[in-house]
C-alpha cells in the first residue's frame, strides 16, 4: 500500500500528489488529509480514475483507503 500524507498542504497540492500517484500506479493507496476543502476535490479525482475507496474521519484527519485497481485481464 502506498501512503500519501497531505497534511499541512493547501489546494491544489493534495490533488496534484494524488493524481500523480494514480497515473503511475494501480496499487492500493492510503491518503491522509487535514483540509476539508481538499477532500471533495480528491474524491472527484478518485471517481474520475474509477477507484473505489472508503473514508475514515477522525477529529483532525480524513483518511482515504483506496482499493487496488484491477485490470480487465486480472
Amino acid at each position: 500500500m502506498i501512503k500519501i500524507d497531505t497534511c499541512g498542504l493547501s489546494c491544489p497540492q493534495p490533488v496534484i500528489l494524488v493524481m500523480s500517484e494514480l497515473k503511475q500506479s494501480d496499487e492500493a493507496l492510503e491518503i491522509r488529509m487535514d483540509k476539508e476543502e481538499s477532500c471533495s476535490n480528491v474524491e472527484r479525482i478518485l471517481e474520475k480514475f474509477e477507484r473505489t475507496f472508503s473514508v475514515l474521519k477522525t477529529a483532525n484527519h480524513t483518511i482515504y483507503k483506496v482499493d487496488k485497481k484491477y485490470n480487465q485481464e486480472d
